[in-house]
Order: structure tokens, then sequence, then C-alpha cells
């Protein structure tokens, strides 16, 4: 009775049931809306949706300077309150540089995604951009101060509102009813940030902190923005390379096999603060204790599920079978997601040693190759659809062991190249992930054959696994575990 009144009272745990309850919602709401919108509609919507998040990404690192400069220095209110006050009058001015920018568009005529229709929708994905560029920096604060329901109201209310009219609308319908409903979840997370603030939201203008935040803000921003748009700009391809109906194919695939990990990034979304502050402060020593920590536990846990969910795809395409020919393009955007999975650590301990220069660089040479190798296989020899997402997986590989190798050279570990290549490229990881990749690239009926890269996974990894449960089990009775 003891542990379950200490669960009940545990945020850590309302916080992760809040956001299974979502992840539920959002993925039958994904379903939901695939079915109503077809094959065409979803690919316009997936364009909407792709244009909102490119814009989503270009923040200028605001959001994420305050939040590094704020957990590392959290005694320091006084500090902190001014910062919040600059990075509000920032955002004022991107929120114009946003509308001036559309307004361009409108005012020379430019037809932005003539196939898609997209003019149409423009004044509310200014809205949307706009307040949800508010809304990151509201969560990016929130978070340091512990502050989970308003952040779990602002992380539910959209898939809630988009689940809402799938059930309503059909057809060109619904996408409009999909923009509406998105612009009213995110005003209506807006307003609860404002009203339950912990800090003052008044807008300051200090110049030194103005450029204390641009100067780290910006590499952020590269770092962020390019490592967002490494995955967008594969999408981009997709989207001008091929028909609408084969968009709204990998859209689907695409917003499936995302969703999988989306829970457990909101677990790294709630110790982020917690792991920044610790890099920062502990030694060498004890940073390698802590990164093996949350290594061995959250890479190992998104593997696992990855593969579970690789599995049971084709259960779900019994109720849709307009998406049966998916399954091999699922797999290959799944694989490519979980690749960057095994980075988790090394990018907190980079920002929070003060190298976010080098990770900015590192990241944004990886959308170079991106660019150039999606060019090859999209532009020129235009690969099966399936496929189109293995030049992608060769940059991811090469990112993450680029991080690895600077990270571990930060904290005086080895970082040659087959040390750093176990580390960040564990073959208790990586055989089962190769292996899936020959079934989807050899075998024509792949469905079954999924057990196989499961079992090996499960084999090679059961104490991690056992290890992964013992740590969400402390965590869930000892929130003070991960201190948020």
């Amino acid at each position: 009775m003891l542990f379950v009144i200490q669960i009940l009272k545990n945020k850590v745990f309302l916080y992760t049931l809040s956001r299974y309850f979502t992840y539920a919602i959002q993925f039958v709401g994904a379903l939901l809306i695939a079915k109503h919108l077809g094959t065409y509609y979803l690919g316009v919507w997936g364009f909407i949706s792709l244009i909102v998040q490119y814009v989503a990404k270009v923040n200028f690192g605001i959001s994420n300077a305050t939040n590094a400069l704020a957990s590392i220095n959290k005694s320091n209110v006084e500090y902190i309150q001014k910062i919040i006050g600059v990075a509000i009058s920032m955002l004022l001015l991107l929120s114009f540089l946003i509308v001036f920018l559309f307004g361009v568009l409108y005012f020379f005529d430019i037809d932005l995604g003539a196939k898609y229709h997209f003019m149409q929708y423009v004044p509310y994905v200014i809205a949307i951009t706009v307040i949800s560029h508010f809304n990151l920096f509201f969560s990016n604060v929130f978070r340091v101060y512990g502050k989970l329901v308003s952040i779990a109201f602002s992380q539910s209310v959209i898939p809630i509102a988009l689940l809402v009219v799938a059930f309503l609308y059909r057809g060109e319908q619904l996408v409009f009813a999909l923009v509406l409903a998105y612009l009213f979840a995110v005003l209506s997370a807006f307003f609860v940030f404002i009203i339950s603030s912990p800090v003052s939201l008044t807008p300051v203008f200090d110049m030194h902190l103005f450029r204390l935040i641009q100067a780290k803000g910006w590499y952020l921003f590269i770092y962020n923005a390019s490592f967002y748009l490494i995955i967008l700009s594969t999408r981009s391809f997709v989207s001008d390379y091929y028909s609408v109906r084969e968009f709204g194919y990998f859209t689907f695939a695409y917003t499936l096999s995302s969703a999988i990990l989306l829970l457990f990034e909101s677990m790294s979304f709630l110790v982020f603060p917690k792991i920044l502050n610790r890099f920062a402060n502990q030694s060498n020593e004890q940073a390698v204790v802590l990164l093996n920590l949350l290594r061995d536990s959250y890479v190992t846990v998104c593997h696992f599920s990855m593969h579970l969910g690789i599995l049971c795809y084709p259960l779900l395409l019994i109720f849709f079978p307009e998406y049966a020919s998916t399954h091999k393009i699922f797999v290959m955007i799944a694989l490519t997601v979980l690749i960057y999975t095994n980075a988790f650590g090394y990018q907190g301990l980079i920002i929070a040693k003060s190298k976010e220069r080098k990770i900015a660089l590192m990241t944004f040479i990886a959308l170079l190759f991106n660019i150039v190798l999606n060019s090859v296989f999209v532009a020129k020899f235009k690969v099966p659809l399936e496929f189109v997402m293995l030049a992608t997986m060769l940059v991811y590989l090469g990112y993450v062991f680029a991080l690895a190798k600077l990270g571990r050279k930060i904290i005086k570990q080895d970082s040659h190249f087959l040390p750093t290549l176990h580390n960040v490229l564990n073959m208790s990881w990586m055989l089962p992930f190769l292996l899936s990749i020959v079934i989807t690239i050899a075998i024509e009926e792949v469905a079954l054959w999924y057990f196989l890269p499961l079992m090996l996974f499960v084999v090679l990894n059961y104490k991690g696994l056992i290890g992964v449960y013992n740590t969400v089990k402390k965590i869930f009775i000892n929130p003070n575990v991960i201190d948020i």
C-alpha cells in the first residue's frame, strides 16, 4: 500500500502516465487521420505539417539557450528572471520576422507548395508557428522549475484536438479542420502557460544578456535546426520528387515510426536540465558514470521498443489496407530514426561543457551530407520509396560516431576509432539492427521474419533490459533519483 501511495504522489509517474495517455491518443489519431484523409489528402496534410516544422525550427536557439543558462545557474533566481525577460523580447522580434517573411511570399506572389494548395492555409500557419515558438520557450522554462502540469497540458492538447476533428470530417474538409484544431490547441496551451507561470513573463531589454543569449543560442540554433533539418530535408525531397499520394504513404509510415520513440523522448525532456547541471559541475570520472547509466538505459529500451513495433506493424495494416505497401517504408524509417538514439547523453555532455560551436559545426556538416546524398538517391536515381531513407541512415551513422568521438575526448576517454565505435555502435544493439536491414532488402514477404531481430536483441541485451526495469522502478518510487 505504501508503494502505491509513493507512486501516486510521484510527479514523474503522473507526468509519464499523462504521456502514455497522450501518445495513445496521438497514435489512434494518426491512424484515424490517415484513414479519413486518404493517401492524397494525407500528403497535403503532411506538407502543411512539414512547413510548420520548418518554421518552428527557426528559433535562433532562444529557447535552448535560456534552458541551458537557467539549468546551469539554477540557484541565481534574479539572474534567471532577467534572462527570461530578455528572451521574451527576442521572441517578439522573431514573431515579427516570421510575419514579414510570409508577407514577402504574398507580395511577390510566390506560390509555395503549389501542388499541395498550401497558400490558402498560410494565415493559420503564421499564427500556429508564432504561438508555438512561445509555447516551446515556456516548456523549456517550466521544466527547469519542475512545473509539469502545464507542460503535460501543452503536449496533450494538440493530439486531442486533432483526434476530435478526425471523427467529424473527411477529405479536404478534414485538412482545414485539422489546421483550425491545431491553432486552437496551441492557443489553449499558450494561455495555460501565461496563467500558471512560476516567473514573471514581462519583456526586458538588456544588451549584455541579449548578446549572451544570442551567442549561446546561435550555436544551439545551428545545432538543433540542422539536426531537425536532416530529417525534414529528406521529407522535402520526397514531397518534391514523388507524387502527393506517395508522400501520403511516406507521411503515414514516418508518423507511426516516430510515435514509438516519443514516449522515451518525453522522459529525456524531463531530465535534460538536470543532466546539463550535473555534466557542467561534475568531474570527468563522475560524468563517465552518469553517461554510461543514461546510455545503457535509454538506448536499450528504444531499440527494444522499435524492434517490437516493426514486428507488430503488419497488424495495423490489416485495418488500413490502402497503406499495405508501406511496410518496408516503415521499417527503413524506423531504423533510421532509431540510429540517432545511439548518441543519447553525448549531446547534453557537449552542451554542458560549452562546446556549442563544435556540435553546431558537426550537425551542419551532417545536414549538408544529407542534402548531397538525397540529391543522388532521390533527385538523380529516384530510388524506390522504401529505400529513400538509406541516405539519411548513412548520415546518422557518421554523425553519432562524430558526436561520441567529441564527447569522449572532452571527458578524457579513449576517442580512437575502435573504442568509440564499440561505445556508440555497440554490437549488442547493432547486430539486430543490421539483421532487420538484411531482411528488408533481401526478403519479399518480410512480416514474420522480424521476429528474429527482436529475439536476437533480447538475447544479447537481457541484462540491460533488467537494468532498465530496475531503474524505472527506482524513479517511480523516488523521483529525487533524477531530481527534476
